[in-house]
């Protein structure tokens, strides 16, 4: 018989480095699920937070994901803002063939929605970076966009190294499962779980005018764990009220589903830049056509919500244009005010509850009033 051919010779990963920015946690969060993927499809990744890096560092090296949220109107995380400022300045070093990509999260809900992420990837272009993937800005509902940017930028990132036959690379059309799913909590965001409120208490007087909830939620059995400093997001309704004037206002009253949808799928209240254009794309109003056409809507939207909208400019809307204006009704996150080692199983959280007038109409927090007006000891609370 032929002798065999010897063994082939372990083949070198492709080198990777996931850099993110961060402020509550979400772009880190992202940032590892992707660093898992790519360890699965045969790259050598490191994960790298900005806080802990320098723009020269980053332009050495061989392949750049870049995941990176955006704080308020256009600032970068805290974290990372030092790195961001010497990216930006006169002086930052080349990034000459560097392939790279820009996953970017934000909240529409601001003007400058996902601008640290914009910048981020203009720049690294004009530093002579070489774009792999394009740029996708992802809103509240972030985890789907995420990981289609991961699998194609991956897929994009192994073709170009052009890998041995030993790199595992995703075939296209394929789906990425991020390893360690396993030992992931079985709750979480796409799967809240149901804590039992134990105590319900309003820590301010009868004469205040402020009322402030002391909560205590009961985690057991739910696997959820927290250090000092996370936050907690909690599931919650919009106004029955709110929502009976929204359908009022878009001529749908009469619907016999959009109500129990609109309490608890979609963001009813906010109201942005996107939601306006949206709207004027249905209702041909010459005034609102008028008011986003220069910069009259940046003095409209503060302290208005989407029911102002729609009263403003009326027009019928069916059931599907309704919903095609809003975005899904993302969870609030409280933080934490309790700690494991002196309560287990329990998170305690202070919720401020906000009510106030703009505009002529009484305003209502979501979660806060839906936490102090409808939920008492003994409901269920989704966490």
């Amino acid at each position: 018989l032929p002798a065999a051919a010897p063994a082939a010779e372990p083949r070198k990963k492709i080198p990777l480095t996931v850099l993110y920015g961060t402020d509550s946690g979400n772009a880190e969060g992202v940032a590892d699920n992707a660093k898992k993927a790519a360890a699965k499809s045969g790259f050598a990744a490191r994960l790298v937070d900005m806080a802990d890096t320098e723009p020269a560092e980053m332009a050495k090296t061989e392949h750049l994901l870049v995941i990176t949220s955006t704080w308020g109107e256009g600032d970068p995380p805290e974290r990372a803002a030092a790195f961001y400022h010497a990216l930006m300045a006169d002086d930052a070093p080349r990034f000459d063939g560097v392939p790279f990509s820009v996953l970017a999260l934000g909240d529409s809900s601001y003007v400058n929605f996902c601008e640290t992420g914009r910048q981020i990837d203009a720049r690294l272009e004009a530093l002579g970076g070489k774009r792999i993937a394009p740029r996708i800005d992802c809103d509240l509902d972030y985890e789907e966009p995420a990981a289609v940017w991961t699998k194609g930028a991956l897929k994009e990132l192994a073709d170009l190294a052009e890998p041995e036959p030993a790199v595992t690379r995703p075939a296209r059309g394929e789906v990425i499962n991020f390893p360690g799913a396993a030992a992931e909590p079985l709750y979480g965001k796409a799967n809240p779980f149901p804590a039992e409120i134990t105590e319900l208490v309003n820590l301010n007087g009868s004469r205040s005018g402020k009322q402030t909830i002391h909560l205590e939620l009961s985690l057991e059995g739910s696997g959820l764990t927290f250090e000092p400093g996370d936050s907690l997001g909690i599931v919650t309704e919009n106004r029955a009220e709110t929502v009976e004037a929204v359908l009022q206002a878009a001529g749908l009253a009469g619907d016999a589903d959009l109500p129990a949808r609109l309490a608890g799928e979609w963001d009813i209240t906010t109201l942005s830049r996107p939601v306006l254009e949206a709207y004027a794309a249905l209702n041909p109003a010459p005034a609102l056509a008028e008011l986003i056409a220069g910069d009259a809507w940046r003095a409209y939207v503060p302290g208005r919500q989407l029911l102002d909208l729609l009263e403003d400019f009326p027009a019928a809307l069916t059931p599907q244009q309704l919903t095609g204006l809003l975005r899904k009704l993302p969870p609030r996150l409280y933080s934490v005010a309790s700690s494991l080692k002196a309560t287990p199983d329990e998170a305690h959280l202070l919720v401020g509850v906000v009510r106030y007038e703009s505009h002529g109409r009484e305003r209502h927090g979501v979660a806060s009033t839906f936490v102090a007006d409808r939920l008492r000891t003994g409901d269920q609370l989704k966490v």
